[in-house]
Parts: C-alpha cells; structure tokens; sequence
C-alpha cells in the first residue's frame, strides 16, 4: 500500500471516530483466545448487506476491537461483493444495505449474480455515552458547538458502530434520542454493530421492552459472543 493510501486511509478512520488504539486492528494481526475462535471465524464472513449484528461479552473480552477490526478490513477494501438483479443485459437494481436500488451498468450475464463495485462506506464509530452527551450539547447550543449534529451523522452512516452499548443511558432525553436513532436504521435497514457487556436480559432492564424486541429483531441470527479473561489485565 502506497504512503499516500495509507494517508487517506488513517483519515476516513480518523472521521469515522474508531478509536485510535484500534486503528491498525485487522484479522491477521488481531490476538484471538481460543476460546473465541469460532465466533471470531463467523464474525470475519460478515458483510454490511448481511444486516445488523450484536457481539456481547465481559468488560475486556475484545469487542470494541472487533468491531474496529470489521471497520478497518471494509474501509482497507478497494471492492466491495453486491448483490444485483440483470435484465436483458443491464444491471437495473444493485442491492445496498439489503435494499435494492436502481443501478444502470451493462454486464454479459442475467438472473442474480454477484458482482465487485468500489466501496464508498461511511463508517460511523461512536461510544453510547459520549454520543449522548454529543447529541445532548447539539440539542442545546446547535451549530454554535461549531460541530455537526452527532444524531444525523450517526442515522446516517452507512454502518454504524454503537460501543458499550447500555453502560449510560441517563433518563428518558437518552432514551428518546436512542428510540430515534435506532427507529431510524431500522426504517431505512442500515447495518449497525451493536457492542456491549450486558445481556438481552440486563438489556431489558436498561430500555423498554419495544426497544430491546427491534434490537433482537435487528440482529436475528447474527449474535455473538465472547467468553474468556480480561484481556487489559496482565496474566
């Protein structure tokens, strides 16, 4: 990879917030426990059309380097597989987010294939409690923070990743931001890479049952989790 794609490489992580101790996270250089290696198998064969996806563990179990490690392998693509559906010759849908839109390109082939388009992913890597408290200072000040709105960028991004999920969630201004956050990616069926120390039942006790049941139905399927030490603490 040349200096210069490593340039702008280092910058689409650096705007989409993934943390800086993670930004050289990619599978062949990770340390997996054994005790992880299946989940961590299933975890590399994921892609943003296959949906949304929770991976749940102990506090130092590796998730939010996971996470980044999904983030800085698809960002590291010049290619990205999609699905797309040909008719007499034209690619007329290409499949975005497990939506299809329409698409004109001529290709050989019809029926359903697969083909390599280049990726434009926007990638958005936030931490629930700072993005509340981002989110919270917009509500308030707006553009005078001289920043963008933290709840647009995060509704908008093509992947989101929502770290730490449920370690703050401080009363029902944190819980309605989050019901709009969420309402949104799940109406308009964007992938989100849920991480967090609690279980569906903890989770339960942290939102309203409506929220926890679109989160599990976000994610059917695609949960994981990881077992092991704290990997921050020395043996």
């Amino acid at each position: 990879m040349s200096v210069e794609s490593d340039d702008r490489l280092w910058k689409r992580q650096t705007n989409s917030g993934i943390p800086e101790h993670a930004r050289f996270a990619l599978w062949d250089t990770i340390d997996v426990d054994e005790t992880n290696r299946l989940e961590v198998l299933k975890l590399r064969r994921w892609e943003p059309t296959h949906g949304s996806i929770w991976i749940e563990g102990e506090v130092g179990s590796g998730k939010t380097t996971l996470a980044a490690t999904i983030a800085n392998e698809l960002l590291n693509q010049p290619f990205l597989m999609q699905e797309v559906i040909v008719k007499n010759g034209e690619i007329v849908e290409v499949a975005e987010n497990g939506n299809f839109t329409p698409y004109r390109q001529r290709v050989s082939e019809a029926g359903t294939l697969q083909i390599r388009t280049s990726t434009s992913l926007n990638f958005k890597f936030i931490e629930e409690p700072q993005f509340y408290r981002q989110a919270r200072a917009f509500q308030r000040f707006g553009p005078r923070t001289g920043q963008p709105d933290p709840l647009k960028q995060a509704c908008d991004a093509s992947v989101l990743i929502l770290d730490d999920l449920g370690k703050s969630c401080d009363g029902k201004r944190d819980l309605d931001l989050f019901q709009v956050l969420l309402t949104t990616r799940y109406n308009t069926n964007k992938p989100t890479i849920f991480t967090t120390n609690l279980n569906w039942e903890q989770l339960s006790s942290v939102f309203e049952p409506s929220i926890a049941s679109r989160m599990s139905e976000m994610c059917r399927g695609r949960i994981f989790t990881l077992r092991g030490r704290d990997r921050r603490i020395s043996a």
